[in-house]
């Protein structure tokens, strides 16, 4: 929760409770407790939006790896055929879309598999 979002909510909860101390009436403390109720359902509703934002581009991002994962796959068992199982494990891992770029071209560059994970290697 941002600082910002607890700063409203103390706000309005320190309002509620001096306010309701010194009501007049229940009706008053029902209407500052509606108010308290609908902000909170509006921080609520903010905090939802910004969760769903970040899902998706989490899901985005997750969606890329996968694809670039595919297709690297694809290109070195196209130039070298069958990989080992630790080469393929270690593609199919790998989730950072700058690595698995790199590792696509080297693929299109490197003359033979040794070459390419030689040259992947971190």
């Amino acid at each position: 929760m941002g600082g910002r979002s607890l700063r409203v909510r103390a706000s309005v909860s320190r309002h509620v409770r001096v306010s309701a101390s010194e009501a007049a009436s229940e009706r008053d403390v029902e209407l500052l407790l509606e108010v308290f109720r609908m902000a909170m359902s509006r921080l609520a509703e903010r905090l939802e939006a910004r969760g769903k934002a970040e899902g998706r581009a989490a899901g985005r991002v997750e969606g890329k790896a996968e694809g670039k994962t595919d297709a690297l796959l694809l290109v070195l068992r196209g130039r070298f055929g069958q990989l080992p199982v630790a080469l393929e494990d270690r593609v199919g891992t790998e989730r950072r879309v700058e690595a698995l770029d790199r590792w696509l071209v080297l693929a299109g560059e490197s003359a033979t598999l040794a070459a390419f994970i030689a040259g992947a290697g971190e």
